[in-house]
This record gives structure tokens, C-alpha cells and sequence, in this order.
């Protein structure tokens, strides 16, 4: 798992939690159950947590994301430098494959000559 995910993950866990709360808040209202004050007084807090939390996370993902997004661009511009040095080598190979080329065809010629100059 990725630390994108991983942040993603706690994200969606402390959304969970607080909807989950708040639900079972929710309910035993409807319900009349009796609540206990303590779960009246302490879930303003919580949900306060909550939040904090998730703005924590929310900003932990942020700079996971353009720390992601720093090495794609890395990545990319290294792919390029190697396509440039890698057609600089495949030019340099076939200048000398043509010089040789030449080169070759060239001593025939040369050899006849040193031979008549003899």
C-alpha cells in the first residue's frame, strides 16, 4: 500500500468513525433511550477531535501528493534524458558505421595506388 493510500485509508477510517457516532447519537435520541449526559457533554469534543484529525490527514496527504508528484515529473525528465543520450549514441553509431563504411571502401583504392607507386 502506497502512503497516498495509506493517508486515503485514515481519512475514510476517521470519516467512518465520526459518521458512526453520530449515528448511534442519532439513534438513541429517536429512540428515546436514555443518554447519558457524559455522551451529550463529551461528543461536541469528540467531533472536535474528529475534525482536527482529518485536518491533519487532509494536510498529510497534500504533501504526500506533491511529493508524489515531484518524482512523476523526476521520473519523466530522467525517461527523457535517457531518449536524448540514447539517440546521441545511435547518431554517433551510425556516423561511424559510415565513416567505416566509407573507410573500407576507400583502401582498395589506396592499396592500388601504394602498389603503382612501388
Amino acid at each position: 500500500m502506497t502512503r497516498l493510500e495509506q493517508v486515503d485509508e485514515g481519512i475514510a477510517q476517521v470519516e467512518r468513525e465520526g459518521s458512526r457516532t453520530e449515528e448511534g447519537v442519532r439513534q438513541s435520541l429517536a429512540a428515546n433511550r436514555e443518554v447519558m449526559p457524559s455522551v451529550l457533554t463529551t461528543y461536541p469534543a469528540y467531533r472536535l477531535v474528529l475534525a482536527r484529525g482529518k485536518r491533519v490527514l487532509l494536510e498529510d496527504r497534500r504533501r504526500v501528493a506533491e511529493e508524489v508528484e515531484r518524482q512523476r515529473k523526476a521520473v519523466i525528465e530522467a525517461r527523457r534524458a535517457r531518449e536524448i543520450l540514447q539517440r546521441a549514441r545511435e547518431q554517433a553509431l551510425e556516423r561511424w558505421r559510415s565513416d567505416y563504411g566509407k573507410e573500407q571502401d576507400e583502401m582498395p583504392s589506396e592499396l592500388f595506388l601504394s602498389k603503382r607507386k612501388r
